[in-house]
């Protein structure tokens, strides 16, 4: 056959139709004696659509036949959602929803009404009875909290772009062992994308309902967003005193990808590695230190690093080291959002938002909303739930080479700091010296020693000690842990500052009598021992040991101890 397969047959009849029009037209028009068949026929069909045209037309159509009806404008939008508007009351917020709709999810979603035309925008606003219960959780930790604003760019209906607020908390997994995992506060569907407008529209409906509900705004102690001047506008005009990082793992993954300078780049390696060094960084005169250093070779190597340079090191977007926030369990980073897109798009709500305006509304993100209720606990957990085995085999190993790996001095007005040196330093020091220790602290100042004369001397003397100080000298909120009573901070440790624990706190805290990881771990492996698959599945119905005794003696190390500080 003469034409392809890919043509429905509705459209052939439409050919067919119009091939015979042009057949029995007059011979003043198309001639048959002078123009054969063939030719007649191509004549005719140059006038008609081509084969990705009717391809085009007919995908349009079977759209129009499955989404149903439209909502085809901006006032049509907020028509729908006010059948979703808050209630007046938090107690009407947490009331059980009628017998009809506790099947439905539509009220789970809830309408925040804001004037978005005072914003020069289109957009609305929407948030959950769970998200709620978070805001009013977050009132109470001023300072305390991280923000996070992004728009899914792989989440839009139509026009409109599903931009989301949130924060961040830990929550440990078998399998995944400590992590942080987002959580959405309020969610804005805007034509504008992430423009200055719709940013700040959705940072004051989120204070606008903690206000309604709480009679108080929020107040984070610092906000990641990728480099978006947009959504940093909105976080530091609302909350000027915040701490802001520009996430990490955007800026790596796009140098990564060849759109700073070319992946064929002899020295991408290298520069690569630079990156990950200012990232590191302990202060804020080590950070300066390793960037004139690097600057100087990336100089020397030519103009490939120009780009990444004015983008990224130059007033205000350098800041995405670690060194840059203080807040609890916050880095520059907003990877935790990003992790959650994506299990939108896998798992949750996959092809959802390919339907009508009026079904995305009230059933898609309705189901969004519902969902992140349902996985997120109730209460949001900031301090830490659980500490990996592997955390605390560090620690131990660490307090087992006091000697030679601890150093502990005295800060000069009363207090204390440890230095430990890393494990793996790649300065090859095999003990702590003061030579060493001095070239450290000259970096953490922004100066370097004479002694270091090239790149990579500067690297092992920048990474190659940790301190800790104690919760007098330091005065941000240190997450509770069961394993850091002490209550120590780790400042230079990207571990601590994103999961409130690491080993060189348990190491300490080992030393200080305040905790036994050598008790503990002994007591883990003896329940990994256990039972398992290692000689087979176990029979049933075998009787199980009786419990050891509750005496003293018999107690791990420590519950003494902490027995005895309870007594004291």
């Amino acid at each position: 056959m003469w034409y392809s397969r890919a043509i429905p047959a509705g459209i052939l009849g439409v050919l067919r139709n119009i091939w015979l029009a042009c057949w029995n037209t007059p011979r003043n028009i198309i001639s048959r004696a002078c123009i054969p068949d063939s030719r007649a026929l191509c004549a005719c069909l140059a006038a008609c659509p081509e084969l990705w045209q009717l391809q085009a037309y007919v995908w349009r159509t079977k759209n129009q036949k499955v989404r149903g009806i439209q909502v085809k404008s901006f006032s049509d939008m907020i028509a729908v959602s006010q059948s979703l508007s808050l209630p007046p009351t938090l107690a009407l917020v947490n009331a059980a929803p009628p017998m009809a709709l506790v099947e439905s999810t539509v009220s789970q979603a809830l309408y925040v009404p804001m004037h978005a035309s005072a914003y020069s925008v289109h957009g609305v606003c929407y948030t959950g009875k769970h998200q709620i219960g978070w805001i009013g959780q977050l009132v109470g930790m001023e300072g305390d909290w991280t923000v996070h604003i992004d728009g899914k760019y792989k989440l839009h209906h139509s026009k409109f772009l599903l931009l989301t607020l949130g924060t961040h908390h830990l929550r440990f997994s078998i399998h995944g062992g400590l992590t942080t995992s987002f959580v959405p506060l309020m969610y804005l569907f805007c034509k504008e994308g992430e423009s200055d407008g719709a940013a700040q529209l959705v940072v004051d409906a989120v204070n606008a309902t903690a206000l309604k509900y709480f009679g108080k705004k929020l107040k984070p102690g610092a906000g990641s967003t990728d480099h978006a001047p947009a959504l940093r506008k909105a976080l530091e005009d609302t909350w000027p005193d915040m701490e802001y990082g520009q996430c990490y793992p955007h800026l790596i993954r796009k140098f990564g990808e060849g759109e700073y300078c070319s992946k064929k780049w002899v020295h991408m390696d290298e520069s690569l590695d630079m990156i990950r060094h200012i990232n590191l960084a302990h202060s804020t005169g080590q950070k300066y230190l390793i960037i004139d250093e690097a600057g100087k070779l990336w100089d020397k190597w030519g103009h490939e690093m120009d780009t990444f340079w004015d983008s990224n090191l130059t007033d205000p977007w350098d800041c995405w080291s670690i060194c840059d926030m203080e807040t609890m369990i916050a880095t520059p980073s907003n990877q935790a959002q990003e992790s959650w897109h994506k299990q939108l798009l896998l798992s949750r709500i996959p092809g959802m938002f390919k339907g009508s305006t009026k079904k995305v509304v009230t059933e898609a993100l309705p189901q969004i909303v519902t969902l992140d209720g349902k996985f997120i606990p109730d209460i949001l957990c900031f301090d830490v739930p659980a500490v990996p085995r592997g955390v605390l085999e560090k620690g131990l190993w660490y307090a087992q080479h006091k000697s030679t790996h601890v150093h502990m001095e005295r800060d000069g007005k009363g207090g204390f700091i440890w230095y430990i040196l890393v494990k793996d330093n790649k300065a090859g020091l095999k003990k702590v010296t003061n030579t060493s220790l001095k070239d450290y602290i000259g970096t953490l100042n922004g100066e370097k020693s004479s002694r270091i004369k090239t790149y990579d001397q500067l690297i092992n003397t920048c990474y190659s000690y940790h301190y800790l100080l104690e919760p007098t000298k330091y005065e941000r909120r240190i997450p509770e842990c069961s394993y850091n009573v002490a209550k120590l901070a780790c400042v230079t440790c990207k571990g601590f500052k994103q999961y409130g624990i690491c080993s060189h706190v348990c190491a300490i805290n080992h030393l200080l009598g305040k905790y036994d990881l050598e008790d503990d771990l002994k007591e883990l492996s003896q329940k990994r021992k256990k039972g398992g698959y290692r000689k087979g599945v176990r029979p049933a119905l075998v009787r199980e040991k009786e419990a050891e005794s509750d005496s003293s003696e018999d107690e791990p190390l420590s519950r003494r101890l902490l027995k005895n500080q309870k007594k004291k």
